[in-house]
């Protein structure tokens, strides 16, 4: 193994000689997307599943947290009654408690395959499962989704983004749902969507964040009466982040409490989409700094070999083949020194930097002898 390394590495350095046959490319209008549909079904082998596993831009497969003897039990479903017009999979979710007022959550970080410190926007489908009338009757009775920067079994005073619907009881009004216009000191006006929460409905959300203002929108429809809210017609610049965050944590959770130990929550989300378009991409910059130097090269050296997944630029993997090998080496040679300002510390020539290259990766397989 360590000898194919060595030979990959050293054709890499031919490639480098010859760099000039790869075009100098500008910054280009990456797009990147995170997916969610559950195509493959229970298992924690596949991404595209539930439990599932890290790759093609999560961050991790999907977790679970509870509190205050809440339960959660997660299925994939294939048929049954999907919220896609065109069918598939989804994920269903139960959450029930041995003791009053549990609580559970279920989450997943999708920061792997976006920058949560850029503008991005997250789509998914969302139904209520269980018959409202019943149980859905004290004012602690809850579905909520927020962000944070990981999975949590509640939600807290200081979250970028939350979406709660509420039974009543106390609260602005009974069985809508409700979104937060946030003050970034941990509290916010809260504002009644005329969305009412119904068993069966198909919620299809929409939320946009821009990172450079902090603020966040969205669009909630109702895919039987079409009744549509979105956040911009009252607040066109966005409404704010609860609690003092520089960005979104990136990780989606989705969460229900129950008030008493004869209740359960009952939801289905599907097609989970979280893009992000129009990011300048320059190829060979692996951090987003504009440039391509040596730093880019030590990342290409790292994962040198590896098979990154889908959304592997930030690891060296620049033209999309889920591996950073030979051609991902000589992207970077021939853009090697873009965006480098003069002034700036001096940047060898391809030639040398590669050189470094196959020294760290040398070293890096060293280590792990």
């Amino acid at each position: 193994m360590k000898n194919n390394r060595v030979h990959q590495m050293l054709l890499v350095v031919s490639l480098f000689a010859g760099a000039s046959v790869w075009p100098a490319v500008g910054a280009l209008a990456g797009s990147v997307t995170v997916v969610a549909d559950f195509n493959g079904g229970n298992t924690d082998t596949l991404v595209d599943a539930y439990p599932g596993m890290a790759g093609d831009g999560w961050a991790n497969g999907w977790v679970v947290a509870s509190r205050d003897g809440g339960e959660l039990s997660a299925t994939v479903v294939e048929g049954g009654t999907p919220l896609m017009a065109d069918g598939g999979n989804y994920l269903t979710t139960t959450i029930t408690t041995t003791a009053d007022n549990g609580q559970a959550t279920i989450g997943r970080s999708y920061a792997a395959g976006i920058d949560v410190s850029k503008d991005h926007a997250i789509h998914f489908k969302y139904r209520i499962e269980e018959y409202l009338p019943t149980n859905f009757t004290d004012a602690l009775d809850a579905y909520k989704i927020f962000d944070y920067s990981s999975v949590r079994s509640s939600t807290t005073s200081s979250l970028p983004w939350l979406i709660t619907g509420y039974a009543g009881d106390g609260f602005l009004v009974p069985q809508d749902w409700l979104v937060y216009d946030g003050n970034y000191d941990n509290t916010a006006t809260e504002i009644d969507t005329g969305i009412q929460l119904q068993q069966g409905v198909v919620y299809d959300f929409q939320i946009g964040i821009s990172a450079s203002t902090r603020t966040w929108d969205v669009r909630i429809e109702n895919d039987i009466t079409h009744a549509v809210y979105n956040s911009l017609d009252l607040n066109p610049d966005g409404l704010g982040f609860k609690g003092n965050w520089t960005t979104v944590g990136g990780t989606l959770n989705f969460n229900a409490r129950t008030n008493d130990t004869a209740d359960q929550r009952q939801f289905s989300i599907d097609g989970l989409v979280i893009s992000q378009t129009g990011v300048p991409t320059v190829p060979g910059d692996t951090d987003g700094d504009d440039d391509v130097d040596s730093d880019d090269a030590t990342v290409l050296a790292t994962y040198w070999g590896a098979n990154v997944g889908q959304g592997g630029f930030a690891m060296g993997d620049f033209n999309g083949d889920e591996v950073v090998n030979a051609v991902d080496a000589a992207i970077l040679a021939a853009n090697w020194g873009y965006g480098v300002t003069e002034g700036s510390t001096a940047v060898p020539e391809p030639s040398t930097i590669v050189l470094l290259a196959v020294g760290l990766a040398l070293l890096a397989i060293g280590r792990r002898r």
